[in-house]
């Protein structure tokens, strides 16, 4: 916010994820039956979970209010004032829904004098939660003495958890402010990552 006092960006780093908790668990599961061992033995479940709390956000004013032209003021704060909402439905369309986590409407931000700094910390809020839950059934099959195969179904957020990216902050004043209109989404590509919604895929692999 303010190049000659770094001290007043001192705040949690943009990735902090303050609390995580990783879990797996996996069981081999024993011969169905004594018949036909390659069809009823070889098979293995597995599931991760992944929790995490939200990823740090900085509401800003939109305008250079500070006259330095460095963008990234952010606003005065009012004590005993609370912007956050939860998760509430804000909008619904064929299209898509937004949902509101963060609110000015109570006035918790306030736009500075000109040529002078707001109180708000770097990075004092968070966005939501993250989960999910993640499942496969492996089926090893030995084809010859040297050729295994290993066919995987896997379940990616096998429960269908929301789990929604952080909302729009780059404005006090606009009316988006405090609306989230994506989920998460860490790879890139719909689907495969985590943050995204139920789905599923199937691999084959061979080992020789």
């Amino acid at each position: 916010m303010d190049s000659y006092n770094l001290a007043a960006d001192y705040g949690p780093s943009t990735f902090d994820n303050r609390h995580l908790l990783n879990g797996s668990a996996f069981y081999t599961v024993p011969q169905l039956f004594h018949a036909m061992p390659r069809l009823t033995k070889g098979f293995q479940v597995n599931a991760i979970y992944t929790y995490s709390t939200g990823i740090p956000i900085s509401p800003l004013i939109s305008t250079d209010v500070s006259k330095t032209n460095q963008i990234k003021d952010r606003p005065n704060v009012v004590a005993g004032t609370n912007p956050y909402t939860g998760l509430l439905l804000a909008t619904s369309t064929a299209s898509g829904r937004q949902y509101r986590w963060m609110t000015n409407a109570n006035g918790t931000f306030t736009t500075p004098a000109v040529g002078t700094y707001g109180n708000e910390r770097r990075d004092a809020y968070y966005g939501p939660n993250f989960r999910t839950i993640d499942f496969s059934l492996f089926k090893h099959t030995p084809i010859t003495e040297k050729v295994m195969s290993e066919f995987r179904a896997e379940v990616f957020n096998i429960c269908n958890f929301n789990n929604f990216a952080n909302p729009s902050v780059s404005s006090i004043t606009s009316s988006s402010f405090g609306l989230i209109t994506q989920t998460r989404n860490g790879a890139g590509a719909p689907g495969i990552g985590y943050g995204e919604p139920f789905n599923v895929q199937f691999a084959l692999k061979l080992s020789f």
